[in-house]
């Protein structure tokens, strides 16, 4: 399996590439009050609501990486820089959702 990575801080993201729908600059997220810590906010991408996640270690990045599990679900996270591809996971990742997993950086 090939994994795009990205970085947003200091935290390396790897991201299964067969689910990766698009990359975007600046989304609009709006926050979504009351929510859970991991779910920074949501936005829309092709009329369809993208809920964004965040973790720890959130950067400022400007490029919202889009994916989907199923055709009409979409999520994604903020990056500041896209990487290079891997073929395989540290064993330090954590996966944050379905081929979204955030591996640290030393």
């Amino acid at each position: 399996m090939k994994w795009q990575t990205a970085r947003n801080g200091n935290e390396i993201y790897a991201l299964d590439k067969e689910k990766l729908v698009a990359m975007v600059l600046d989304p609009q997220v709006s926050e979504i009050p009351e929510t859970k810590d991991n779910i920074r906010g949501i936005s829309f991408y092709q009329d369809k609501a993208v809920v964004f996640y965040q973790t720890e270690g959130n950067g400022s990045g400007r490029i919202g990486v889009l994916m989907a599990n199923e055709p009409s679900i979409l999520y994604g996270i903020m990056a500041e820089e896209i990487l290079d591809e891997i073929e395989e996971l540290s064993k330090e990742a954590k996966e944050i959702a379905p081929g979204m997993w955030v591996m640290k950086c030393d």
